[in-house]
């Protein structure tokens, strides 16, 4: 239970400082939408990046950790869109949060992939990404929500607070599982 409420949590957190990036740039520094479509593949560079390194990061210091990493990293990611003083940063920064972004998403999965009884693996992927849309789903519009609110740079912070809630949970995911040793 607790590893499909980080799914969702995660998804909703991090997903949601997706969606709002490029109306963010384009509104606070009037880039184009070539420069925004631009970015978007930086970072998704960036993410496919973090997303084969996320493997190599888990292997190397244990799926805890590196789960514990996303969060923190992911967190760190989403509050540098609150103080980016300009367009020229945003190269440095999408590509940056791509790179956790892909840590973050490849940290999770890896973990609930462990943490599966092989014999029930490919049902319990499709459960964690089911949660894991509605979180995405959930975190569109909370992020919209916010911004309305709050304004941009606003709901970048309350969405990195908020993200690492989650570390909350990782207790609960591990204390109850018999190769958290391994982990």
């Amino acid at each position: 239970l607790a590893l499909a409420l980080v799914g969702a949590l995660y998804s909703l957190f991090i997903y949601g400082a997706n969606e709002i990036v490029n109306p963010f740039l384009r509104e606070s520094f009037a880039i184009t939408l070539t420069t925004a479509g631009l970015l978007t593949m930086t970072w998704g560079v960036g993410m496919v990046l973090g997303g084969l390194s996320g493997g190599w990061v888990a292997d190397k210091i244990g799926q805890r950790q590196a789960l514990a990493g996303g969060v923190v990293f992911g967190s760190i990611s989403m509050l540098l869109f609150v103080f980016i003083p300009s367009a020229s940063w945003a190269w440095i920064i999408m590509l940056v949060f791509g790179l956790t972004f892909g840590l973050y998403d490849t940290a999770f999965f890896a973990t609930g992939m462990y943490l599966t009884d092989p014999r029930i693996a490919a049902s319990m992927f499709a459960v964690l990404m089911a949660l894991a849309n509605i979180g995405i789903g959930i975190g569109f519009g909370a992020a919209g929500w916010l911004v309305d609110l709050t304004g941009f740079r606003a709901t970048f912070g309350i969405l990195a607070g908020f993200n690492l809630l989650v570390l909350l949970l990782l207790p609960l995911i591990y204390n109850n599982i018999g190769r958290t040793s391994e982990a």
